[in-house]
């Protein structure tokens, strides 16, 4: 158990508000504000149309202060308003490190 530092790659359409919360205990919730970071596509030079994901270059934001207890097995992340808007929230990846 202990402090980590979450390091967030994301996009975001419109400013969001991103929660990071430990198995389902509410206490040990962590909020932070997104600002608007649309990501964009990098070039690449196939020329093959494709339907998958193209390489991007993903916003970044790190989180202090996330407390995990030694028995936690879920990390959730959730990211929104109350009024429901579409905020476009993507997430690439989270990366924990103990501080």
């Amino acid at each position: 158990d202990g402090y980590y530092t979450a390091t967030v790659k994301y996009h975001a359409a419109l400013p969001v508000r991103l929660g990071l919360q430990v198995d389902s205990l509410a206490q040990y919730n962590v909020f932070q504000q997104l600002a608007a970071a649309p990501t964009r596509q990098l070039p690449v030079a196939d020329r093959i149309a494709r339907k998958e994901v193209y390489p991007r270059a993903w916003n970044t934001v790190q989180i202090d202060s996330l407390y995990i207890p030694a028995n936690a097995k879920r990390l959730h992340c959730f990211g929104g308003y109350a009024d429901e808007v579409d905020t476009g929230l993507w997430i690439k990846e989270i990366s924990l490190r103990k501080q």
